[in-house]
């Protein structure tokens, strides 16, 4: 499997104009970790949150191609395992199509599961999901990239009771549910305590 930094690196895959940026996702990655409410799902970080001292701007990825080039590239290392790892290749994301590859739905294998982010780089994202060749569309809201997330885990739980590629998600996913479960908690707490 890939390094950690070859992971959080990933979003610099998903279009040329972030190719030299991988510092960057990697920062803002790791502020998220600690800071989950400055996830902004229209772009990106607030402006506590600086890099080589500018605001967010169209020119950097926006959280939600942030985090979901991450998790299509676990997918991408469930589904493909050492075939990513050969340095004669050059890699690809291949489980998050962009706009302008919405063609090469037609091309993923029978079993593969995607997600399409739907919107030209430099908009708002909106994702869908992508199951057996075929698009299906999801609320176009704040949640939209959770929604995704949530649906190719159903699929991945239902069809193969967990089972991706060669990688068991059962455990990773619940505990990621876990978690948005306690910050719901949290909040919750928080809005009655102070409202």
């Amino acid at each position: 499997m890939g390094s950690l930094y070859d992971l959080f690196g990933s979003p610099t895959l998903i279009h040329l104009k972030f190719s030299k940026l991988q510092f960057y996702s990697i920062k803002r990655l790791s502020h998220l970790i600690y800071n989950l409410e400055d996830y902004n799902p229209e772009g990106g970080g607030s402006n506590d949150f600086t890099y080589q001292g500018l605001t967010w701007n169209d020119s950097l990825p926006s959280d939600p191609e942030l985090l979901s080039s991450v998790f299509c590239h676990l997918l991408d290392i469930a589904y493909y395992g050492s075939q990513l790892i050969r340095k004669d290749v050059k890699y690809t994301i291949n489980h998050l199509i962009n706009a302008n590859q919405m063609s090469s739905v037609h091309y993923l294998a029978e079993d593969q599961i995607a997600i399409v982010n739907t919107q030209p780089i430099g908009y708002a994202p909106y994702y869908e999901y992508v199951f057996q060749r075929r698009a299906y569309q999801l609320p176009q809201d704040s949640n939209n990239l959770f929604s995704a997330i949530c649906m190719v885990y159903s699929l991945i739980k239902a069809k193969g009771r967990g089972m991706y590629g060669n990688t068991n998600f059962n455990e990773a996913f619940e505990g990621i549910f876990r978690g948005v479960s306690m910050m719901g908690m949290q909040q919750q707490q928080i809005n009655r305590q102070y409202l």
